[in-house]
């Protein structure tokens, strides 16, 4: 009848090795001196594929010790550094080099006739000068400047409703991106006046 086996830790555990004087022995500490167990691992170096083994006591210290940027530049550690925030995948944008964004503000400079203008880069505002609001902007995509009143705002929604309605333009793509732009404008003119008249 065969034996069961026991685990490691129970008191009746027989291993057949152990009699045979086969028991592979523990790993010993790598630490020049050290007569203890190996049972902690320690990178050899940047690679992570070879490994110390060292006991408790000497691979705290060798940890303490360790430097995984050492022999690299300023400017490799920064690189490294940067490369692993995501997980070493490239980043894209979202509209394709900027081409969206200026494709946008052609269609805008189109609508209000002036599609001579080349594209402008886009700067950092100087720390004293604000962007302007979201007001002041679609008042700009409508055509309109301060002071207006509402049923100005009005007048000229519907204007550029219809002048820029797919059933008059035929779905042409550059008119409905327009029209979706004056929508918005619109809308956050009238949150904007309702606050002001509040």
């Amino acid at each position: 009848m065969p034996r069961i086996r026991l685990k490691e830790k129970s008191p009746e555990f027989d291993d057949p090795q152990d009699h045979a004087g086969t028991k592979p022995r523990a790993r010993l500490c790598d630490a020049p001196g050290c007569t203890g167990e190996g049972t902690h691992r320690a990178p050899k170096d940047r690679g992570l594929k070879e490994y110390y083994h060292f006991c408790l006591e000497h691979v705290q210290d060798y940890n303490k010790a360790w430097n995984y940027f050492e022999g690299l530049s300023d400017d490799q550690i920064q690189d490294h550094i940067l490369s692993s925030l995501y997980g070493e995948r490239p980043t894209r944008r979202y509209d394709i080099d900027g081409r969206l964004q200026e494709a946008l503000h052609e269609k805008i400079r189109e609508f209000f006739g002036d599609s001579s203008e080349k594209p402008r880069t886009r700067h950092r505002a100087a720390p004293d000068t604000l962007p302007p609001s979201p007001e002041a902007q679609a008042l700009s995509h409508m055509g309109l400047s301060v002071p207006v009143t509402i049923e100005e705002i009005r007048l000229r929604y519907r204007e550029l409703v219809r002048l820029h309605h797919p059933d008059r333009t035929g779905g042409d793509k550059t008119s409905e991106e327009v029209l979706k732009i004056v929508n918005m404008a619109y809308t956050i003119l009238c949150q904007a006046y309702k606050k002001t008249v509040a």
